[in-house]
This record gives structure tokens, sequence and C-alpha cells, in this order.
């Protein structure tokens, strides 16, 4: 290997380093009473899933993670409680990853 090739590899290992973040797997069982959103036909369920859904996407942005996506199926809606009130919430952050240095 000559000195460029060692150079070479030498950032191309430090460019992953900085790249690649430890990930954890986790997995979340849902009970049956959890459905994903596009399941539900009721307009008012489907626009307080999509305002909780931005809503949870803002607080992950500002605590410094970073979601590539959100898709439909990712907006899990729970039975609502009873006041009649759905509250709607992420799953599938498998693929987030987290800023380095989120303060700034």
């Amino acid at each position: 290997m000559d000195r460029y090739e060692q150079n070479l590899s030498l950032d191309n290992s430090k460019m992953i380093e900085e790249l690649c973040i430890n990930c954890q797997l986790t997995i979340a069982i849902l009970s049956p009473s959890c459905k994903p959103l596009t399941t539900y036909p009721k307009a008012r369920e489907f626009e307080g899933g999509m305002r909780d859904a931005i809503i949870g996407h803002c607080n992950l942005h500002e605590s410094g993670m970073i979601l590539d996506e959100i898709l439909a199926e990712n907006i899990i809606l729970p039975k609502p409680d009873e006041t009649g009130v759905t509250k709607s919430f992420l799953v599938g952050l498998d693929m987030a990853s987290l800023r380095r240095n989120h303060d700034n």
C-alpha cells in the first residue's frame, strides 16, 4: 500500500467513524388495541393522529434525533381514553440518527 492509499484509508476510517453511530435494536409489541393511522376512517382521529405525529417529530428533532422519513404505517393510534381523546405515537425509529452537536 503506497502513501496515497494509506491516507485514503485513514480518511475513510475517520469518515466512517464519524458517520456511524451505535444502534440499539428495540422491539415494541403492540396490543391489538393499537392500529396504524391509515386504518381509522374518522377524519377527527386522523387529524389528531397527524397533529400528535408532528408534535412528536418536533420533540425528537429538538432532542437531537433525526428521522429519515415518517410513514403513515409508523403513526399508531391506541383506543380513545375515557374522555374520547386519542393520542398517537411514532414507531419505527430504528433508522433514526442522533446529531452530534444538536445544541448548535
